[in-house]
Formats: C-alpha cells, structure tokens, sequence
C-alpha cells in the first residue's frame, strides 16, 4: 500500500482509493481503514492532514488537491 496524504503529490497510475468523507470535526476513521487496508496493492489518498496550515491559501489548496485527485484518478472502464 502506498498512502498519499494532503497536500502530497502522486503521479502513478496504481489502483487507488480516495477516503471521501468528512475530515473536519469527526472521529479520525480515514486511520482505521488505513490501518485494515496496510498490504493491499492499492494507493490511499488521505485529505485529512496531520496538521492544517493557518495561512489564507490553505483552504483553496485543500479543495484543489481534493479536486485533483478525485478527477485525475478515476477509473476507466473499457
């Protein structure tokens, strides 16, 4: 398993999963499904950060790589 957490990068093309859902005033659970995922051939895309910067970009920044990698890793189907 190879985990992404925001606001890392990834350019691969490995099966993934992003762990949609809330990030903001609710119990960590993207850890315990890391945690039950750990050796599975698959990327984690994590948008809950270990620490949230306080700057003013950080919001659009968050919602940016949300955005990136819920689009750019979709998968195709033939």
């Amino acid at each position: 398993m190879q985990y992404i957490e925001a606001p890392q990068t990834y350019d691969g093309n490995e099966a993934s999963l992003f762990l949609a859902g809330g990030i903001t005033g609710c119990p960590d659970w993207q850890k315990d499904i890391v945690a039950k995922l750990k050796g599975l051939p698959l990327v984690i895309f994590n948008p809950r950060r270990s620490y949230f910067p306080q700057h003013e970009n950080a919001v659009r920044e968050q919602i940016e790589w949300e955005y990136t990698y819920l689009r750019t890793h979709i998968p195709q189907f033939d």
